[in-house]
């Protein structure tokens, strides 16, 4: 595509080849960081904070898990 230069169309193509499906570990980066974008711009852009915790609780909860548990799993893995 571009060299070694990922674009987000690339990403998306991707995404459809694996069947858009994250193993638990990066789901749980993902969380990680909804979570803190959520904290660093809900007094900014408090729609899109509250939209990424919501991300994160969906993605959360596809595990059977809460936001809180999904992040102690993270610190277990360290």
């Amino acid at each position: 595509m571009n060299g070694s230069r990922t674009t987000s169309r690339d990403f998306l193509f991707e995404a459809a080849a694996n069947g858009g499906m994250r193993n638990p570990q990066e789901d749980l980066l993902v969380i990680e960081a909804l979570v803190e974008y959520h904290h660093d711009r809900k007094a900014i852009q408090p729609e899109r904070a509250a939209r990424a915790w919501v991300l994160a609780e969906e993605i959360a909860a596809s595990h059977g898990l809460e936001v809180v548990d999904a992040l102690a799993q993270r610190t277990k893995l360290e």
